[in-house]
């Protein structure tokens, strides 16, 4: 008889970390839906935005800050991305003038 290795419960924890970041990243990702001007958001019921939504629901407000600080790195990202292509066109440009 072949011996099997010991999982203990390395496989159940990460099956529910994997599940929870998986949760996460949708609940970030997913668009939220765009309504017609001055009409309130569809489950809005004071404000916009999940933490204002239910500011008792700590939840709410992880998800607020998370999708806050991916914006702006995405926006961070863009501006690098523009430098960066600036700098390289203009490289380029110099390169081809000689």
């Amino acid at each position: 008889m072949a011996k099997r290795g010991r999982s203990g419960p390395g496989f159940l924890t990460g099956l529910v970390v994997g599940v929870a970041i998986g949760v996460a990243i949708t609940l970030v990702l997913t668009p939220r839906p765009v309504a017609a001007p001055g009409a309130e958001p569809a489950g809005a019921s004071e404000g916009e935005g999940d933490a204002q939504r239910a500011p008792g629901d700590p939840l709410a407000a992880v998800v607020g800050r998370v999708r806050e600080r991916y914006q702006e790195a995405m926006i961070q990202g863009r501006e690098a991305y523009e430098r960066a292509r600036a700098e390289v066109l203009q490289i380029y440009n110099q390169a081809r003038a000689q």
